[in-house]
């Protein structure tokens, strides 16, 4: 029988595993389930590792691929994404709330993009806590022995390294939906020269936190740029060269990028099939994962994508046979990882995660 992290590399690599690997998106899951607040999951290591240890075992160890780090990882460090804290206006939780984003007012001025090009993202960082900035920084050795655990221990694939954006899915939160739908149609050419700009740096960043934490899996984030938002050409003109630049350049370094995509990208589906093959995991959330398999099966691992809602207000039955239909047709031939459609809500019934479980094991196996 197959190590967790043998089941999930297999379906990376489009094998034939022992069953479908099985890897629900759990965030503030764990805190619920384990009993601890969401700012303990956030700021507390010890806390945060142990609670997900904890909810590991009580799903009896069958998760496959999970989340291994502290949210402080997420919003504390000094690299611009949607969700750092030290660029973006977040309402951190002082208990047991969740985390709150403010887009408005945007944090970049048209003006911005030549100043932060000029002379760097510091130019819009925030008021936040030096402690809170350094604790991540000072800990990544911890993590790093954490994900040497969970691999070399426990036998579990690590989720990620680092969550990094688009260049273009990036702007549409800097600027604000509304500016940056204005900006593709004014100032294309503006978006793209930033793209240039923030590409490189954005790779090298990505590079080395997997060298640092010990994980060789990028996340990479898309919504904005999907066909929710953008028609094809849009897509094409604008965001496409970038994303590419980033799979490809982290291909050439081994590393995995995990293209978590929400929205509909079923029409961006073509563009897809350019990107590295076996370098790549598909994590979609609303998009035809039947579709995407058929297109895509024998480029890049898929991965999803039991419907939230199911998973949320459904019964356990009803995870099941949601669970049965993915895995007959998306596993047919292996590179499939049975996952949520997104992250699994936090009140999700524990029995309709384990029922997801159950269900790889009983109808997965190959």
């Amino acid at each position: 029988m197959m190590t967790s992290k043998e089941r999930v590399r297999a379906a990376i690599n489009l094998q034939k595993p022992d069953r479908v690997p099985v890897a629900p998106l759990l965030e503030w899951y764990i805190p619920f389930q384990a009993g601890i607040t969401t700012k303990e999951f956030i700021f507390d290591f010890d806390k945060a590792c142990n609670a997900i240890i904890q909810v590991w075992e009580k799903h009896g160890k069958d998760i496959d691929y999970i989340v291994t780090f502290p949210y402080k990882f997420l919003h504390y460090l000094p690299f611009p994404t949607s969700h750092s804290v030290l660029f973006f206006n977040w309402i951190i939780p002082d208990g047991n709330e969740l985390p709150q984003f403010r887009e408005y007012p945007p944090i970049m001025k048209f003006e911005d993009y030549d100043r932060v090009m000029e002379k760097g993202w510091v130019e819009l960082l925030r008021d936040v806590s030096v402690q809170h900035v350094l604790e991540p920084l000072q800990e990544i050795k911890k993590l790093r022995e954490i994900n040497l655990e969970w691999q070399e221990v426990r036998k579990v694939q690590p989720l990620a390294a680092c969550y990094v954006m688009p260049p273009a899915e990036l702007l549409s939160f800097a600027r604000g939906f509304q500016e940056f739908t204005i900006d593709l149609y004014r100032h294309k050419k503006k978006i793209l020269e930033f793209g240039e700009f923030m590409i490189r740096g954005t790779i090298d960043w990505a590079v080395c936190a997997c060298e640092a934490v010990g994980v060789d899996i990028a996340f990479i984030y898309g919504g904005r740029i999907s066909a929710s938002f953008l028609s094809p050409r849009l897509f094409e003109e604008v965001c496409w060269p970038h994303l590419k630049q980033l799979v490809d350049g982290l291909a050439e370094k081994n590393i995995i990028s995990l293209l978590h995509f929400d929205g509909d990208w079923e029409p961006m589906y073509p563009y897809l099939k350019e990107l590295p093959q076996g370098k790549c995991i598909l994590e979609l959330e609303k998009s035809d994962i039947y579709k995407a398999k058929e297109m895509l099966g024998d480029r890049m691992c898929i991965m999803g994508n039991v419907d939230s809602t199911i998973l949320r207000y459904g019964t356990p039955e009803d995870v099941k046979r949601e669970c049965k239909k993915l895995i007959e047709i998306c596993g047919e031939g292996g590179g499939f990882i049975l996952s949520s459609g997104c992250e699994v809500p936090l009140d999700t019934p524990f029995e309709n995660v384990q029922a997801m479980i159950e269900a790889a094991k009983e109808y997965g196996v190959y």
